[in-house]
């Protein structure tokens, strides 16, 4: 979809996602390579909830996301070729979050699943 996505994510985001810690670890060396300490469970403001869905669906995390988690009200990713399958970690991500208000989603070559995937 070109233009910008617009509405507030549900759990549609996470659905046929494994996130469950024994079965689908983060990556070996992923919390190092975006900086280990916003990884604590429980004040992770949503990193360890994306790290895991971009690890599952094999895409590759967005460091300012996970750099920003914690003040993070607006995503503003445009021309960034997230696609649809980029868009179930982010869905994860603004999901568990929960500050995120505003989305800039426009040119990622975004379609119906990955519309889904964020506000299904």
């Amino acid at each position: 979809a070109r233009g910008p996505i617009t509405g507030t994510p549900t759990k549609g985001a996470l659905e046929g996602v494994n996130l469950d810690q024994t079965l689908s670890p983060v990556t070996p060396g992923m919390t190092e390579a975006f900086g280990g300490g916003y990884f604590r469970k429980g004040a992770d403001h949503g990193v360890d909830v994306y790290l895991r869905a971009c690890a599952e669906m094999q895409t590759a995390p967005i460091s300012m996301l996970v750099k920003n988690a914690a003040e993070c009200t607006a995503v503003n990713i445009p021309h960034r070729g997230l696609g649809d399958r980029g868009c179930v970690g982010l869905g994860a991500f603004i999901m568990a979050n929960g500050k995120v208000e505003s989305c800039d989603l426009e040119d990622n070559g975004i379609a119906k699943e990955g519309g889904e995937a964020l506000f299904a």
